[in-house]
């Protein structure tokens, strides 16, 4: 039998749901009377399947062209619409369908913004995190929360000891006062004042008159 063919019986030839070899009749067997016992069968071939054309708004194109373009099956089925010219099958396919993009309203005087918009304005990360309030299609988050940057808070003045008193630091000096201190540290009051006290007068004991 020519290749791909199998010499077999009618009854195992088409048992075995084969057709003819080549759709035709080539005997391959005979028996002691010169009649044909065996014939040439081949296992069935596969129809090529029937082209056609893609329904609006799908187009064809191979599946790593849609892959390349992240296009989805047209209509969610397998629809075959030809060959392209190195024979590789083409199928119908369509734009992927995006859902709407989400978004959640952030905390109170924060807003809603892309990093560069965000950082572009100078602003900082809403409460100092990372707080995504917009998502694109594929769940990425898009946006974040910015808020603009807080101004530090005033440092609280320090309440000079007893005796001292909140000055300038050249006022004081001039003024022959001494620095007024806690665990060896100068104890700052507020604007830049620091706490001061008079000098401590030290009285001087008159020698000892002899007599």
């Amino acid at each position: 039998c020519p290749r791909g063919c199998y010499c077999l019986t009618v009854n195992e030839g088409y048992g075995r749901g084969y057709e003819r070899c080549q759709g035709t009749d080539i005997e391959c067997a005979w028996d002691q009377y010169k009649n044909p016992t065996k014939f040439c069968f081949q296992e069935p071939e596969e129809p090529p399947p029937t082209e056609a054309e893609c329904p609006y708004p799908c187009r064809c194109m191979t599946e790593g062209e849609a892959m390349k373009y992240g296009l989805d099956w047209c209509n969610e089925e397998q629809i075959f619409c030809g060959y392209d010219q190195y024979e590789n099958p083409m199928f119908c396919f369509e734009e992927a369908e995006e859902p709407t993009p989400t978004e959640t309203q952030c905390p109170r005087g924060c807003y809603c913004l892309t990093v560069n918009e965000g950082y572009g304005r100078g602003y900082e990360r809403c409460q100092g995190t990372e707080m995504p309030c917009a998502w694109d299609a594929r769940q990425n988050p898009t946006k974040f929360c910015f808020q603009p940057p807080q101004e530090p808070e005033p440092e609280p003045e320090s309440k000079c000891p007893e005796d001292c008193f909140c000055m300038d630091p050249k006022r004081a000096m001039a003024a022959g006062y001494e620095w007024c201190l806690r665990n060896n540290d100068e104890i700052p009051c507020g604007n830049g004042q620091y706490c001061f006290r008079k000098p401590i007068q030290q009285l001087k004991t008159p020698p000892l008159q002899l007599k």
